[in-house]
Formats: C-alpha cells, structure tokens, sequence
C-alpha cells in the first residue's frame, strides 16, 4: 500500500473524472485498494446537478444519454435527422413540382426510337418550374407545408432539448465521473449505481426521496408500462375494423405506429397530473376520453393523405437501392409492433429489450425457413438458371462489344436497351435464390421454436397443443415475425400494415375505441398502485411483495 499516501495526495489536483477512472482502476488490483476508492469519492465536491424538478424526466434524460452513448453521438443523431426531413421536404417538391413528366416520357421514346429528328426541344423542358393542374398543386404545397410545420416542431424541440443534454454531459463527466467515451461500453448497472451513490451521499443537494435501482426504473418506463398492460388488457382485440379485406391485407393482430402514438396521446399522456400521480378526474370522465378520440380521429382523417405520401417518399429514398443491389432483402422479415409489445417484459429497459430481440432473430428466421415451400423451391431453381443463362450471355456481349450494349431489343412488348435488361435478370436471379432450398437442409422446427422463445418468452398454451411445427402455429408465428415488403393478400407486411393503419386509424379512433372507454379508464384504475417514492406506477410493474401477491401465480412457466 505504498502508492497510498501518494495518491491521496494527488487527489486535490484531479478531477473528479480522473480520481473516479483512477480509483476504479485502483480498486480492480486488490480488495485492499477499496479503502482508496471511498477515501477518493469522500473527497468529492459537491454535485454540479440542482435538485431536479421532474424526476421522470431527469432519468429519462439520464438513459436517453447513456443509451445514445454521449453528447457528440446524442447531438449528431438529432442534427440528421433534422437533415434527412429537409432533404425528404426539398426531394419531395422537386421530385413532384419541377420535373415535367409528360416531356420526359417524350424525351425517352424520341431518344429510343433513333429518328433523324432532333430530341432537344423535347429534353429541355424536362426540369421547369412547378406545374401542373390546380388541385394537384394544392395537395403537393399543402403536404410541404405540413411537413415544414413538422419540421419547425422537431427543430424547436431540438433547441429546447439542447441546453438539457450539455447539462447533462457535465452531470455524467463530473457526479458520476463517467466519460462519454467510457458510455461506448459501460453497462446501465454502474450508472444506476452511480446514481444511488450521489443520492446517499448528497440527499438534500440532489434528490430528496431516495430511489433505488427499480425505482429508476420504474420512473424511466412509467408510462411504457401502462401501455404494455393496455395492449395486453382492454384494447386486446380493439385495435382493428372487423372487415375481412382489412383482416386479409393487415392481419388479424395489427397495431401500427399511428395507432399507438394516437393511444398515447389520448390515453397515457393526459393520464398524471404534475406530481405524477393519475388524476382521478381523468378516470372518472370517459366523456372526455371520448371526446379525446373523436377530435383526434378527425385530425388524423385531415392528415392522413400527407403521411401516407411522406411514408411512401421516405421508404423508397431508404430501400430502393438496397432492394436493387440486394433482391433477396425484399424477403427480410422483422417484429411486427404487436409482437413486440406482446414479448415485452414490465419494467424492461428498451436497450435490453433489443438486445432480447435480436438474440431471437436467427432463430425465428430459421424457424421460418423450415417451412419453405419445395414446389416453390423447385420453380425458383428453373428461373434462377434462366436469369443466370441470360445473365452469362449478356455479359459475353458486353465483354465482346460494350457498344451493342446500347441497342434496343423489343422482348414481350419491352423495348428497352441491354443493359436495362440485364439489371432485371439480376435483380430476378437474387429474388429466386432466396426462394431455394438448398439439398439435404433439414430443420427441427421443434426445437428451433423453444430456442427462439427462451428469449422472446412467448409460448402460448395453444402452440403447444397444436404441436410447434403444425401449419396453424407457422401462421400465428408469421402474424409476429412479418415481411417487411410482400405482395398484398399473399403475405402480411410491415410496411403495407404502416400504410393501411394511416387510412384505419381514424375510423379505429370513431368507432372502436370510444366503446372502450369506460373499460380502458376501469382498467387504468385497477392496476395502478401508489408507491411513496414513485407515486402511480402500473401494478404489473410492482416487484415489491404486495405486487408478486396481486399478480403472482404458482403455475408461472407452466401455462
């Protein structure tokens, strides 16, 4: 213990971060070093941090900056995003206002037709200003406009959010003494166990009311809660139109992204008063709540054309070329937002969650894959060779001659050049191997199914009477793990799901909600549970004894 005296003596010329890194190193050779690392936090000043006013919100600032791994990260994330609106509302008026497409469809068939006339008084006026008939004008400036108004909210919550997030860099670099780039691997136990820290050591500087670990919590996931126990309780069933178009297009379990942020809107966030507590006011009035659903409804009707047009504009600038250069990704499948409420656990962080998720992708796909289609298979096989022959005698004429490249070859109606039809041959041979099974692949979707449910922990009683490779469970399962992009009516799809639940949603809001919500407010009021230091929490979401006595069961893991 030599090098004690010597660094105590160091402490008062460190900073906190130093002392904090160098007693955490310190205390990594040997047990005996512990006495250091406490004199060295002893010697600390006093938090930079004033006692904050929403508790709620102080943590939520705490994981989204221990999540986003630090200020540079934090600032970039958000700085983009702003970026990629601007570029999709400037592509957007330029893509539907400045381009003539009436001319450019004569400027390719005078080009493709090798006439002696000149095309130029055809191609100049391809690019112009906006234009086209009155109506199609006014949506177009109307969808701009309501996407700068977007545009404008996201940049004022930037600048609003701005201060908060330098705050807290300090608050990490100094109180908890951990740097941003020390947030590239530290897990989210020493933060909280740098929070508790602070709260024993400085309770009347800091917070008030002691918080542990699930405390944090607790205040973190207050209102993700309640919308797990929602989704899994009275609006269970609730969020679809029964009509069996809609049912056959979106699926019978269908919960979009408008949908729960509607729900949110109307439901959780008028929910707690200042202090965080449920207002009983709110319970009480399933008037308002009503009320609530119906204006809402009304809003998302008005909006609804315009985001279905920024959904289409901004999928097709992400994925086109991804699709092209890659076809078998049109085949990539992922969580569907039911299933991923459905498979979450009460009080789960979302970074664990995720990290739940993706442990359980390989098996979920390969769970899929076990149920390929061999007809479909051996059809793939037949067309893959085909684009494959096509492809091999293409690129012998290029190779050959890069000039006959440019000629134009009629085929099937198509009057296109050669290279136009090799990027369809490629583009169909990785869409036909992604449909081939290869020989000998044999998968025991048994067994492949309990190893993808010990991470989603979901594995309902009827899967197991019907037997895990029954035809029934693979269509349960699919109605969770989705295609991302399928052919409507033949597969359910994410992105047709989002689509349709835009047009859905306000007839939802109309219709089916309203009936709820007395049923919705009764069930707020029986599951929610006051806890001193949290205040209203979701009982599900109560560890505490009292909790496990309410909810618990005996028969947890056999049912």
């Amino acid at each position: 213990m030599d090098h004690y005296h010597e660094l105590k003596n160091m402490v008062t010329s460190t900073s906190s971060y130093s002392y904090s890194r160098l007693a955490t190193a310190m205390g990594t050779r040997n047990s005996n070093d512990q006495d250091l690392t406490q004199l060295l936090l002893e010697e600390r000043e006093s938090p930079l941090a004033s006692r904050p006013k929403e508790l709620d919100q102080f943590f939520s600032q705490v994981y989204e900056y221990f999540s986003e791994k630090g200020l540079a990260c934090l600032l970039t994330c958000q700085v983009l995003n702003i970026c990629t609106i601007v570029f999709t509302w400037i592509f957007s008026g330029f893509f539907m206002l400045c381009i003539n497409w009436t001319a450019l469809g004569q400027c390719s068939r005078c080009m493709s037709e090798y006439v002696s006339e000149d095309c130029s008084h055809f191609c100049v006026d391809i690019v112009t200003s906006p234009h086209g008939g009155a109506f199609y004008v006014t949506v177009v400036s109307a969808y701009l406009l309501v996407l700068l108004v977007f545009l404008g909210y996201r940049v004022l919550v930037f600048g609003k959010d701005l201060q908060a997030w330098f705050s807290m860099q300090k608050f990490f670099n100094h109180d908890l003494g951990i740097s941003d780039r020390d947030l590239m691997t530290v897990e989210w136990a020493l933060v909280t166990s740098r929070l508790i820290e602070l709260q024993k050591r400085y309770p009347a500087k800091f917070i008030k009311e002691f918080h542990d670990e699930q405390d944090i919590t607790s205040r973190i996931m207050r209102k993700d809660n309640y919308m797990i126990a929602l989704i899994d309780g009275p609006l269970q069933g609730a969020m679809h139109l029964e009509h069996p178009l809609l049912n056959q297009l979106m699926g019978p379990k269908a919960l979009t992204h408008t949908l729960e942020w509607n729900i949110r809107f109307c439901v959780i966030e008028p929910l707690f008063d200042s202090e965080y507590r449920v207002d009983p006011r709110v319970l009480g009035s399933p008037h308002l709540l009503q009320r609530r659903l119906y204006m809402m409804g009304a809003v998302n009707l008005a909006l609804s054309p315009f985001i279905i047009m920024f959904i289409v504009i901004y999928f097709t600038l992400k994925n086109v070329q991804r699709y092209h250069a890659d076809p078998r990704s049109l085949s990539t499948r992922s969580w569907s937002l039911y299933a991923k409420y459905t498979f979450r656990k009460y009080n789960e962080l979302p970074h664990r969650f995720q990290r739940r998720l993706q442990k359980a992708m390989p098996w979920a796909e390969k769970y899929v894959q076990g149920f390929a289609s061999p007809l479909l298979s051996i059809i793939a096989r037949f067309t893959a060779f085909v684009c494959s022959s096509m492809l091999a005698i293409l690129i012998t004429l290029w190779i050959i001659n890069e000039q006959m490249m440019k000629l134009d070859f009629y085929f099937l109606g198509i009057n296109r050049n050669l290279y136009w039809y090799m990027g369809m041959f490629a583009m169909g041979l990785g869409m036909a191997r992604s449909f081939i099974i290869q020989q000998g692949q044999t998968t025991d979707t048994h067994s492949v199914l309990l190893s993808c449910a010990s991470y989603t922990n979901y594995l309902p009683q009827r899967w197991r009477q019907l037997r895990l490779f029954s035809p029934e469970v693979y269509q349960e399962f699919t109605d969770l793990f989705m295609l991302n992009v399928a052919v409507p009516g033949v597969h359910h799809s994410i992105f047709l799901q989002e689509m349709l639940g835009v047009v859905v949603t306000p007839f939802i809001l109309w219709f089916v909600l309203p009936e709820k919500a007395h049923d919705i407010l009764l069930f707020l009021r029986n599951c929610t549970v006051e806890k001193q230091s949290v205040k209203s929490i979701c009982s599900f979401a109560d560890f505490s004894n009292v909790g496990f006595c309410r909810h618990g069961t005996s028969r947890y893991g056999t049912e």
